[in-house]
């Protein structure tokens, strides 16, 4: 590619912009997985055993964890469940009994499994059991994948745009011939790489064969699309909990606009935190500690961070 351009650019640009918008889709779709198990946190996770990363690793990528006590009298992470059958999960309303040892794929050792487990359960107030689950959300009828990937595809439409407009931006000449004149690609590949002077023949007629436009209007609609880019991860956002702007204006947003869509993002976290603070009420009250899931405020704020203002340059707003 350094000695010069390929037979036909056209089809050498077209394939930056396609593999521009592969990259995106890779590193956007990679960074937001990423992001998922450092969005929520436990407090008082002091007096366990307990890895709440991989904990979160683990409910991310739909493993519902047992969180219990072994035969040493820790409290960790005991295994994954196998049997979704169990009169603690809100989403079987037709189970009677709670899980027990032979459902667990565990992960300790077996020295640490205790001779006999059941789940803890509200039937007997928490007085007995030695497990609970926790899962990723309470109903799972979407996954998390699945949505990050549908905003991940839109928003590399958006990106192609821009890239393509940003490439567009930089054409203001055009070269006129018949199909497959190589004189022109010559002319193009010589200006390209520089050459100070070009040879052609008595054919080539540079004010017929040569045409000039001003295009610099394009660059207009760089503002749009960073406009309707930040809107989709603010949607984005929103679907995981993710306090971001509610509105989108050219001007300044007032706190009362900004927090306006609060109480859906607030709905959407709740979705993952009461699946895990359910259980956790549970654990507390069976072996007297005060576990709590609440969002990561560093990560979240870092993410939601999508207030803007065309006008200006204003700095952004932080939610």
């Amino acid at each position: 590619m350094f000695g010069g351009l390929l037979e036909e650019q056209s089809q050498d640009l077209k394939l930056r912009v396609v593999n521009h918008k592969k990259r995106f889709v890779k590193l956007f779709y990679g960074r937001y997985k990423e992001m998922l198990p450092s969005l929520i946190v436990y407090k008082n996770s002091e007096p366990t055993s307990v890895d709440f990363l991989k904990t979160e690793v683990a409910l991310r990528n739909n493993y519902d964890v047992v969180i219990g006590q072994t035969k040493q009298g820790k409290i960790m992470i005991m295994g994954f469940i196998t049997d979704h059958q169990s009169s603690e999960n809100p989403n079987n309303l037709l189970a009677n009994n709670p899980l027990k040892k032979e459902d667990i794929q565990f992960i300790i050792p077996s020295t640490s499994i205790p001779d006999n487990m059941e789940e803890i359960s509200y039937v007997d107030d928490c007085q007995t059991g030695d497990f609970v689950v926790l899962r990723n959300k309470t109903l799972n009828y979407i996954n998390d994948n699945e949505v990050i990937q549908h905003y991940t595809t839109e928003l590399s439409e958006i990106v192609l745009s821009r890239y393509s407009v940003s490439m567009q931006a930089k054409i203001n000449t055009f070269f006129m011939s018949e199909a497959n004149d190589e004189t022109i690609n010559q002319i193009v590949t010589d200006l390209y790489n520089g050459s100070p002077f070009i040879k052609v023949t008595k054919l080539f007629d540079p004010q017929d064969n040569i045409h000039t436009i001003e295009n610099e209007h394009m660059a207009s609609n760089f503002v749009e699309l960073k406009r309707e880019y930040q809107n989709k991860i603010s949607e984005l956002n929103n679907m995981l909990g993710i306090n971001s702007l509610a509105v989108e204006k050219s001007s300044g947003v007032s706190d009362t606009e900004a927090k306006s869509n609060r109480s859906y993002t607030t709905s959407n976290a709740n979705i993952y935190l009461q699946a895990r603070n359910e259980p956790l009420e549970k654990l507390n009250k069976r072996f007297g500690l005060s576990l709590e899931a609440i969002y990561n405020d560093q990560v979240a704020s870092e993410f939601g961070q999508v207030a803007y203002s065309t006008e200006g340059e204003q700095p952004n707003e932080e939610i």
